[in-house]
């Protein structure tokens, strides 16, 4: 049986993803998409700016009080379709994350996606058992605790798990009642736009917005309720969010090292003294 894997086709351009359908940036400018693999340029994505990622945003707060107000079951059963949606494209999805930014098909790639998969339905499941609790902390006093949702929020995804770390953060948002507003990264945005394209029609318009190739800087003027951020040298300079950093250890060879860099590379091998 063989081992190659058909290479998919790409749109000429990629837009945002703005309120239920594909929109092209306001001022039409676009980047390059350059294929780490070969180096060369296989399509373009939108090139956004402020008045597009305020778009996206009024676009989230639309949505926000409807997705709100939808049941558990309902919301549960919308996550279980995106699974079964990205399920159904598996071997499609890993090939574009491949071409997207290099990961090796058969391992990391279609892992990442399995993953991916798993994370929607464990949320899909999870909202359904939330309970209300409830204490009696004296004759006249009742504590009565209610989870709710933040409102809009922000996630900007890094280039090393496109979809695995935009899903960590969907899942999770989607269910617990919020919308979302999701920068990708600047240069490598492919993978998530087409996941999107997959999955958008599950969802009601703005609930789940994608604006690209925007300046960090620009989420400061947002007026979202959470921002989260992968692993990025411009996160230090922006208070009152969270992200995830990683630190690593120090390279002889950092020129080397940082051509196959990735967040959880091995700095330590240990092997036995009697292998020469």
């Amino acid at each position: 049986m063989s081992n190659t894997t058909e290479r998919p086709e790409f749109k000429a351009k990629y837009n945002n993803y703005i309120n239920g359908k594909f929109t092209a940036p306001l001022k039409g400018k676009y980047l390059d998409v350059i294929s780490v693999i070969d180096g060369k340029v296989f399509t373009q994505a939108a090139h956004s700016g402020k008045e597009d990622l305020e778009l996206a945003v009024e676009a989230a707060y639309e949505a926000l009080r409807p997705w709100q107000k939808m049941s558990v079951a309902e919301r549960s059963i919308l996550l279980n379709k995106i699974a079964k949606k990205i399920e159904d494209n598996i071997e499609y999805i890993k090939t574009v994350q491949t071409l997207d930014n290099s990961k090796l098909i058969h391992k990391k790639a279609a892992s990442d996606i399995a993953l991916a998969i798993d994370h929607f339905r464990y949320f899909a499941g999870l909202i359904r058992t939330e309970e209300i609790l409830i204490a009696q902390l004296d004759s006249k006093i009742v504590s009565i605790v209610l989870c709710e949702p933040l409102s809009v929020v922000t996630r900007v995804i890094p280039w090393n798990f496109p979809i695995l770390l935009a899903v960590w953060k969907i899942a999770p948002a989607l269910a617990a009642g919020n919308t979302i507003v999701l920068k990708t990264t600047k240069r490598l945005p492919i993978s998530i736009l087409v996941i999107i394209k997959l999955i958008g029609a599950v969802l009601p318009p703005g609930v789940l917005n994608i604006v690209n190739g925007l300046d960090i800087e620009l989420t400061d003027s947002l007026k979202a309720n959470k921002t989260a951020f992968g692993n990025s040298s411009a996160e230090e300079k922006i208070p009152d969010i969270y992200y995830p950093s990683v630190a690593d250890h120090d390279d002889d060879f950092f020129d080397k090292a940082i051509e196959g860099a990735v967040l959880f590379a091995l700095n330590h091998i240990l092997i036995n003294q009697d292998i020469n």
